[in-house]
């Protein structure tokens, strides 16, 4: 009988290293919609430099600051930049609020649920 996933895994980082890099990744399970098997999927949320300290990514810097705080870092990692990061959140908000026209802004296309038959 296999365990239980772990609730917290996709919030709990790791350290992932990979052609020499060591990047701050999470490891959430994720199940194949056409086939139904689980499998763990390597999400990096940045890199860790020299001193375990933890530069957060593009995609972690966009995230909204209540998702950010549900990351589970460990405790020995030095995550000076995502203080840095909560403290300048407002500025960016309003300030890709500004940036965007609505001209810009596409809406979003819907996918089939499933694939054509020639793809199959």
């Amino acid at each position: 009988m296999s365990r239980k996933p772990d609730p917290l895994t996709q919030y709990r980082m790791r350290v992932h290293e990979f052609r020499g890099y060591r990047y701050a990744s999470t490891q959430p399970t994720v199940s194949n919609p056409l086939t139904g098997k689980r499998y763990s999927k390597r999400i990096h949320w940045g890199v860790l430099e020299a001193g375990n300290r933890f530069v957060p990514n593009r995609n972690f810097r966009r995230m909204p600051l209540e998702e950010q705080k549900k990351f589970l870092f460990p405790e020995e990692w030095d995550l000076s930049e995502v203080a840095e990061l909560s403290s300048k959140a407002e500025d960016t908000l309003y300030a890709e609020r500004r940036i965007l026209h609505p001209k810009m802004v596409t809406e979003a296309i819907e996918l089939p649920h499933r694939l054509p038959t020639y793809a199959q």
